[in-house]
């Protein structure tokens, strides 16, 4: 499932949710297109909440990466974890997703 797609962060909002996106569920892209982050190793990330379907609190992981900070991001809605996909997903956009799960 690709739930995200032309995510456009400014990098100063607090959640992937809330940076200017397709809707959940639109996408141009396929999965080789998935976006991975390598976040902050020199901080301890806080507890992930519950997960939930609140298109504006939408949470986000990391999966697949060699460490915790490292990975494919995927994020919570609609009851399923699915891909963020991009060809231009930059720092910005990474700097909230980090955030996000709690580096610094």
């Amino acid at each position: 499932q690709i739930w995200l797609d032309d995510v456009n962060c400014v990098g100063t909002e607090s959640s992937l949710a809330t940076c200017p996106h397709l809707p959940f569920g639109s996408h141009n892209c396929i999965h080789a297109e998935d976006v991975g982050v390598t976040c902050g190793s020199g901080s301890t990330p806080t507890p992930t909440p519950i997960p939930t379907s609140n298109p504006s609190s939408v949470n986000v992981r990391l999966v697949g990466g060699a460490t915790p900070n490292t990975g494919r991001v995927e994020v919570f809605f609609n009851g399923q974890w699915g891909t963020v996909c991009d060809d231009y997903f930059g720092s910005a956009s990474a700097n909230v997703v980090c955030r996000q799960l709690g580096y610094s």
